[in-house]
Parts: C-alpha cells; sequence; structure tokens
C-alpha cells in the first residue's frame, strides 16, 4: 500500500508547463501561473487591449480568455515593420478537477 497526499494545484502545475514548452503556446497572450495561500493566480499580459469586450469564462474545468487588439495606425501612417499580433486571442487553461471554477474571478489592471 502507497500512502500520497494529495495536492489539487500539481495536475495544473503539470499541464501549464506543458502549454508554456509548446513553441508559440501563447504568443499573443502570455502568461504567469502563481500559487499561493491556497489559490491559483493566472496573469495574462494585454497591452494595448481594450479591458471592456475581454471574455473570460469556465466551462467543464477549462478557463477560456478571449480578448481583441486593434491596429492603431493613423490614416497616413505607412507600416513597414510588425511586430505586435493584432486581432483576436484566445487563451484556454485546463484547470484541475478540484478547483471550485464556481470561484474564479476576473479583474483588469494597467
Amino acid at each position: 500500500m502507497v500512502l500520497t497526499t494529495f495536492d489539487p494545484f500539481v495536475q495544473f502545475e503539470r499541464q501549464f508547463n506543458r502549454l508554456a514548452q509548446r513553441p508559440g503556446g501563447g504568443a499573443g497572450m502570455p502568461m504567469d501561473a502563481v500559487r499561493r495561500d491556497g489559490e491559483v493566480a493566472l496573469r495574462f499580459d494585454l497591452p494595448g487591449v481594450d479591458p471592456a469586450p475581454i471574455d473570460v469564462t469556465v466551462d467543464r474545468g477549462v478557463l477560456t480568455v478571449t480578448a481583441k487588439r486593434d491596429e492603431e495606425y493613423a490614416a497616413g501612417d505607412k507600416l513597414f515593420i510588425r511586430e505586435r499580433v493584432t486581432g483576436t486571442f484566445t487563451r484556454r487553461v485546463r484547470l484541475s478537477d478540484a478547483l471550485d471554477s464556481a470561484a474564479v474571478e476576473a479583474s483588469f489592471n494597467s
């Protein structure tokens, strides 16, 4: 008989690490995950994104964040280098079954 302690965040951390190692895994929406005081905080970088249309949902244990970054050019501007990604971004994170999806909170800090 083997006894182990159950940590509900281990599965989440494994999946996050697997996603983070994929090439281009979060190119349009980079993310950090921080574990503290019995909770997990996900921080997404969304520079140039209007917070009003950001959509955060949890369905069947998957957290989905969708945001849109529009182009910011005047009529006379002539773009010759584009490194910032524009358009609609979606990032999905599988949550551990042990996490309470009803307790998910979202906020936007500029």
